[in-house]
Parts: structure tokens; C-alpha cells; sequence
């Protein structure tokens, strides 16, 4: 399979295409509610009097809040955020673990009518905004580092799992500097302009997921994506460059496992196969025309001339609404630029986009041809 070619100036692409992904993930006010929700959680679980107490137990983000790639759900309205319940060692087996976790939260007056037993996970479900999935853990001596073992219910026993460390493997993908905070706090979103291309992507990546599949059985495991897009990730600062480039490297990848079918673990930790959740009929099948489909759909938009095109064909990538949004956003600065003759275009922190005054380092944004004279 050749490699993808592309044009020199994708920035209105590109500006859609972060716009799409900034409107679909958490608000400001969710994060800032899930926070407070988090903190209350990891509060009453440590109080005196909890049996969970005694095990010191430390809460902190994985999944989509920790990597900062939340999307909207299409089929539901709450987000779903992932939180760890890591304990000090038990001495207990796994069931006996998830069971006094689930039996703390179960003796709150509030949450005893919120919570949900999972499968690896406790569910406590907040109407409307989201809801916190709490995965009970303890370090696994075995592995060290940051490595943890989360029971299984459908195995009866405990698995290997290393979310900080994946979070950590992914953020130097994106190649973000790691903040001061330490890795136990939810980190403060980072401002949709200085996302990374390879955050957004796979934010894309999410959400056209979710509208390809209408048997959401069938549809890849978020963590699926965000590995092969991190693995495969070239620090290419274009977000459509990107995205053609990952889904290119996965095809590729399949056609040199074939027929086999290609394995995704976790880069920190072997021993957790994420590519587990292709086994069932059709599932890996289902991935495959997923991953070549969208391959082609992004190569299109490389070729579209003008943004009513491009808002057409984006909408039915990713939803009306968030596009007709995007669109609107860049009308507006489209608008700004023809007024003050000063805004720029940007790549901020690596991969990422951004309007910003001044000119150093910066893009002129693309002369618009679309909202009226430039």
C-alpha cells in the first residue's frame, strides 16, 4: 500500500477538524463537575470507619479523562470516565476486594441508588453529564512499576492492568511534557487550541466509530484505537495528515499479520491484550472494513474544494451538529482575520492547532473564499 500524499495547505481542514473534536468532548463545567464528584468518591472510601481505609486507597484518572480524549457519547447522553481504586496490597483474592469497594459505596445513602456492578468496574451513574466507572486495584509485585491487578468478575480473579503507564507511553506519543502535578491528580484539560494532532485524531477516530457501527457490539474498544494511533503516530502536525496516516498504517499492519489477526497490547504492560475484544464472531472483520472505509473517507476530504463541501462531507463523518458548529467557528474567524489582519495560524506545542495575534512562528490562516472577499 503506498504511502498517503498530501497538499501543502490542509489548515481549514485541519481547523475543522480540531473545532469537531473540541466540541464533542467534555466542557469545561463537566470536567470541573466530575472532579468535584471524583474528589468526594476518594474521600468517603478513606474515611474513618471505611474498611477501605486500612489499604490507603489512591484514586486517580485512566482512560479518555486521563489522556484527554472524551467524546460525546452518540447513544447515550452520559460521558464515561475512568477512575482506579488503587489499594495498598490486600492479601485478599480479587472478588473479596471488588466486593468491599462495592460494599463501602453501596452503605452511602446517595450512592447505594447510583451504583452498578460491571465487570472489571463498580459504576456510579450521575444523570445527564457522565457517569465514573471505579476499577478496584492493588500493585502487582510480580511486574512492579506501575503495574496493578484489577479483578475480573466473568474470571473470577485478578488480570494485569497498567493505566499510568499507558497514560504516561501516550503522552510522550503526543510529545507533551509531562506536568508538574503528580500523575495521581486529574490533570486540567488543556486548551482545545494546544491539542495535539494525535489526541484529536484519536478523538476522530472515536466518533466516527461510534456513527459507523450501528450494532455497537461490534465496534472496537476505545483503548484499540488509541494504541495502534499511538503506535503508528509519525509527529505529523497535521490533524487530517494524521488521521490518513494512522488508519494507513493499520491497514497495513492487517494485510502483514493476515490471516492472522493482529495483536494490540498494552506498550507498558504485555500481559494486558487489548485485542482480546476481537474475539466473537465478525468482530475483527467489522474493525478491518471500519479501518478501510475511514481510510478512504479522510483521503477524500484531501481532494473537496471549498467549505460547503467539506462541511457536507464531515457531517456525515462525524454529525451535523458538531460540524455545523466548526463551521461556524471558522466563519468567525475567517471574519476576525478580514477585521483585524493580524490573526495566524498555528501549530501550538507539537501537532496541535491554533489562531493566534503576532507572527512568530506562525501560518497565515487560508484566504477565504467562502464567507465573502478576504
Amino acid at each position: 500500500m503506498a504511502a498517503p500524499s498530501y497538499p501543502q495547505v490542509t489548515e481549514h481542514i485541519d481547523f475543522l477538524l480540531a473545532e469537531v473534536a473540541a466540541i464533542l468532548q467534555l466542557t469545561g463545567e463537566q470536567h470541573q463537575l466530575a472532579v468535584q464528584h471524583y474528589g468526594a468518591v476518594a474521600e468517603y472510601l478513606s474515611a474513618q470507619g471505611s474498611p477501605v481505609a486500612r489499604f490507603d486507597p489512591l484514586i486517580y484518572p485512566q482512560g479518555s479523562m486521563a489522556l484527554e480524549t472524551t467524546v460525546r457519547p452518540l447513544r447515550q447522553e452520559e460521558y464515561d470516565l475512568d477512575l482506579v481504586c488503587q489499594l495498598l496490597r490486600t492479601g485478599l483474592d480479587a472478588m473479596s476486594v471488588y466486593n468491599m469497594v462495592y460494599a463501602r459505596l453501596m452503605s452511602h445513602n446517595t450512592y447505594a441508588t447510583m451504583v452498578e456492578k460491571k465487570n472489571r468496574c463498580i459504576r456510579i451513574n450521575y444523570a445527564h453529564d457522565f457517569h465514573l466507572d471505579i476499577i478496584p486495584a492493588e500493585p502487582d509485585a510480580t511486574r512492579g512499576g506501575t503495574a496493578i491487578l484489577v479483578p475480573d468478575r466473568s474470571l473470577v480473579s485478578w488480570t494485569p492492568s497498567n493505566p499510568k503507564g499507558f497514560v504516561g507511553w501516550f503522552r510522550g506519543r503526543c510529545a507533551i511534557l509531562k506536568r508538574a502535578a503528580k500523575a495521581e491528580a486529574v490533570p486540567s484539560p488543556t486548551p482545545a487550541a494546544q491539542k495535539p494532532a494525535l489526541t484529536i485524531a484519536v478523538q476522530l477516530m472515536k466518533r466516527r466509530r461510534d456513527l459507523f457501527f450501528s450494532d455497537a457490539t461490534l465496534a472496537p474498544r476505545s483503548v484499540v484505537l488509541t494504541t495502534l494511533a499511538g503506535e503508528l503516530f509519525q509527529g505529523t502536525e497535521s490533524v487530517v495528515a494524521t488521521l490518513a496516516q494512522i488508519l494507513a498504517g493499520i491497514q497495513r499492519r492487517v494485510m502483514r499479520e493476515a490471516p492472522n489477526r493482529i495483536v494490540v497490547c498494552n506498550p507498558t504492560n504485555g500481559d494486558e491484550r487489548f485485542c482480546e475484544s476481537f474475539d466473537g464472531p465478525g468482530r475483527y472483520e467489522a474493525f478491518k472494513q471500519f479501518v478501510e472505509q475511514f481510510g478512504r473517507e479522510v483521503q477524500g476530504l484531501l481532494s473537496l474544494e471549498g467549505i460547503p463541501q467539506l462541511e457536507e462531507r464531515l457531517g456525515v463523518l462525524f454529525g451535523g451538529e458538531p460540524v455545523r458548529k466548526a463551521v461556524k467557528s471558522y466563519g468567525a474567524l475567517q471574519k476576525a482575520k478580514r477585521d483585524a489582519g493580524t490573526l495566524k495560524f498555528t501549530g501550538a506545542g507539537l501537532g496541535g492547532v491554533s489562531v493566534l495575534p503576532g507572527s512568530g512562528g506562525t501560518r497565515p490562516v487560508p484566504p477565504n473564499t467562502y464567507f465573502g472577499a478576504a
